[in-house]
């Protein structure tokens, strides 16, 4: 196709799709950047690009075109959760914190991210919202000990009359670095 039509975008963007989704990523990005300045509204290859820049580690490039690719369609639960992981790693807290609420909406029950979203409230001081999802967070969670580790913060910082009794949960659940984290933890004071 490339012989045939050296000059097509749409070879190109295939092309560069390929590439993007194999172990030469590395050669799609100079292909991808250039479909992307050419035609910005060329959601596939918007997605390509955002994907390799979270795989160079540029990850406030991926997010604002995840933001763009948000503005192009209408986002999923999934892409939400992706923005969110994003901007939590970027430490974009209202950001992150956006992306999950939306992705909870749209997700209702199958949302599974309340521990991130927990901590997100915590980090922004908004305590009641924390409390609420940490405590959907279920005991069958890979990280249900930083889940309890959380709540009992959280409890501490609400004057909760079970605060004690949350702190006391935590310890015994805790896993390696809960443990280590419980110990230094002021408020456990």
């Amino acid at each position: 196709a490339a012989a045939i039509a050296p000059r097509s975008p749409d070879v190109r963007t295939y092309l560069a799709l390929h590439y993007a989704r194999g172990k030469d990523w590395q050669q799609a990005v100079p292909l991808l950047e250039r479909i992307v300045a050419d035609s910005p509204e060329r959601l596939p290859a918007v997605e390509a690009l955002a994907s390799v820049r979270e795989r160079q580690g540029r990850i406030e490039d991926a997010i604002a075109l995840r933001q763009r690719i948000a503005a192009l369609r209408v986002p999923t639960a999934a892409d939400q959760v992706r923005l969110g992981q994003l901007a939590m790693q970027a430490q974009q807290t209202p950001l992150a914190i956006e992306s999950f609420e939306g992705a909870r909406s749209k997700a209702g029950p199958g949302f599974t991210h309340d521990l991130e979203l927990g901590v997100l409230y915590l980090a922004a001081r908004r305590f009641t919202d924390a409390r609420d999802a940490l405590d959907r967070v279920p005991p069958s969670h890979p990280e249900y000990p930083m889940a309890l580790f959380k709540r009992a913060q959280v409890s501490v910082l609400l004057k909760e009359p079970d605060s004690a009794a949350r702190i006391a949960r935590a310890r015994q659940h805790a896993d390696r670095t809960t443990r280590e984290l419980i110990t230094r933890e002021k408020l456990f004071q």
